[in-house]
């Protein structure tokens, strides 16, 4: 979904208020990460809350707002449902003979094929 994102320019930094969550900020020294860091700092504001997300506030009713003055808004595309708790059944290949590794060393650990292959995830994906 199209977020509106409030940016501000002080001491060669950009700040940013993410206005439909609220606490939500970020701030850098370069605009290109704007993006980045907001979805970064709404992840946050996000993780571990049951809850669905709000809708986009129009960026019409913010720009009458007083409160929201002398910086410049951006539309992000923020993308929550990758970042979702909720687990998800999908069907994959595997040779049976790395199943029978994996699954011995999920048992040895006490934990679920599941969460091994949500951990090796994990740890194989860059960290943004």
């Amino acid at each position: 979904m199209l977020y509106p994102m409030y940016v501000r320019t002080s001491s060669g930094a950009y700040s940013v208020i993410i206005p439909d969550f609220p606490v939500c900020f970020s701030a850098s020294e370069n605009w290109q990460d704007l993006p980045r860091l907001a979805q970064e700092s709404i992840e946050l504001w996000c993780d571990g809350l049951a809850i669905d997300l709000p809708n986009p506030t129009p960026l019409d009713n913010l720009l009458e707002n007083p409160n929201f003055t002398g910086g410049a808004w951006m539309l992000i595309n923020i993308g929550i449902a990758t970042k979702s708790p909720e687990p998800v059944r999908i069907k994959i290949t595997v040779p049976q003979s790395l199943l029978l590794e994996i699954d011995n060393y999920a048992e040895a650990k006490g934990t679920s094929r599941s969460a091994f292959f949500s951990d090796a995830a994990l740890q194989m994906l860059p960290k943004t």
